[in-house]
Parts: structure tokens; sequence; C-alpha cells
């Protein structure tokens, strides 16, 4: 490949590699959200816990809807690690194009720069340097 075309493509590449890296953020971003919730479920369930401890039945319905809630939080983070671990192994690709393409181009404008100076030589001109 000629270095205009390794260009573009490394261009290409290195905007993948910006979308990738973004949505890692994100879906780390949404993981960390979803600790928070659960987190805060916990905090409330434990403040439930010392105020309502005279109503058993009423403290008895609320502990079962936070549990609930809370297995459906876990779930919820579940999945947003699975997610978070599917981006991260995009960006981590991305990044190995990213490094391989600018290799190539560092190759391919090391031999147009060596054939450029063989061809100054055939021709009798001083090579550029």
């Amino acid at each position: 490949m000629k270095s205009e075309q390794l260009k573009l493509l490394q261009d290409l590449v290195r905007q993948k590699r910006e979308r990738d890296l973004a949505a890692l953020t994100k879906a780390r971003q949404q993981v960390t959200q979803a600790d928070r919730q659960i987190e805060a479920l916990r905090e409330k369930q434990r403040q439930e816990q010392r105020q309502s401890a005279d109503d058993l039945l009423v403290s008895a319905k609320w502990q079962g809807w936070a549990a609930q809630e809370q297995l459906n939080l876990a779930q919820a983070r579940a999945q947003l690690c699975q997610s978070a671990e599917v981006a991260r192994q995009a960006a981590a690709h991305s990044d190995a194009k990213t490094r391989v393409i600018g290799d190539l181009l560092q190759s391919a404008l090391r031999d147009e720069l060596q054939q450029s100076r063989r061809k100054a030589e055939q021709n009798g001109r001083e090579p550029d340097k």
C-alpha cells in the first residue's frame, strides 16, 4: 500500500478507536452509576430498618420490595459489566489496529524515502537526507 492510502486508513482507524474509547468510557460510567444506585438502596434499607422497628408488617413488605429491587439492580449491573467488557475488547482491538497501521505507514514512508534516494543516485543527483 502506498503511504497516501495508509494515511487515509490510519485516519479512519483512529476515528474508530476514538469512538470505541468513548463507548468504553460510557459503559464504565453506567456501571459506576449502577453501583451508586445499589449503594443508595442499601443505605435506604439501613435507615428504614432503624426507623420502622415498630411496624413489623410495613417493614417486612418494604424489605421484600427492597430485596427484589436490589436483585434487579444487581442483574442490570451484571449486564452493564458484560457490555463494558465487550466495549473494552473492541477498544483494545481498535488500538491494536491503529498501532499496526501506524507501523505500516512508517515502513511505507521509509521505503518511499529509500526508493527516492536510489532513484536520485541512479540519475546522478545528490540524494535527499
